[in-house]
């Protein structure tokens, strides 16, 4: 019942409720339904649930919740533009979901690709021991951090969006090397 999480919906028809639910039938010469809708969902309803172990909107406190009404037809037009964006929201959502999921297709394959055409091309190899100035074995000794030098990257600077500067530590160019 939190701010924005979609508990409230219009239903027609016969209808089985296997859990707790609240049917409101608003005076619709007062107050739309989608009006409602709308304005329940939007809003942090925490204040009205009751219950320690298992949470509810009891049919007391759903009377209490105040709902701003303005004239019908002003909540009419609300709720046409309300409408209108939610459903560019919805779009934006799902392309953005598309793109998403095309990416993550994509980005493997073409990276498999990339390396099979070089197998076909006949592409020098070497091994990786030849290829890098040292190859750890995942252990090292503690760095000595420097105001300044080369930026030292460890797991706190991966981010979802990438890596994240604001906090790094620089070593000096000796321990760079090793």
């Amino acid at each position: 019942w939190g701010e924005g999480e979609s508990t409230a919906f219009s239903i027609t028809g016969k209808t089985w409720v296997n859990n707790h639910a609240h049917v409101i039938r608003p005076y619709r010469n007062i107050v739309a339904d989608q009006w409602l809708i709308h304005y329940l969902n939007i809003t942090d309803l925490s204040e009205y649930i009751t219950g320690a172990t298992v949470k509810k909107l009891n049919q007391a406190k759903l009377r209490a919740i105040e709902i701003p009404l303005p004239p019908l037809e002003e909540q009419k037009r609300i709720i046409k533009i309300l409408e209108e964006k939610l459903k560019k929201i919805k779009e934006a959502i799902k392309l953005r979901q598309n793109a998403i999921t095309d990416t993550e297709k994509i980005l493997p394959r073409t990276l498999f690709e990339t390396f099979e055409e070089g197998k076909n091309q006949s592409w020098d190899t070497d091994t990786l021991n030849n290829l890098a100035i040292k190859v750890a074995d995942g252990t090292h000794a503690t760095p000595r951090y420097h105001p300044s030098g080369f930026p030292l990257i460890t797991s706190k600077n991966l981010t979802e969006k990438g890596l994240d500067f604001t906090n790094i530590k620089y070593i000096s160019e000796k321990d760079y090397i090793q």
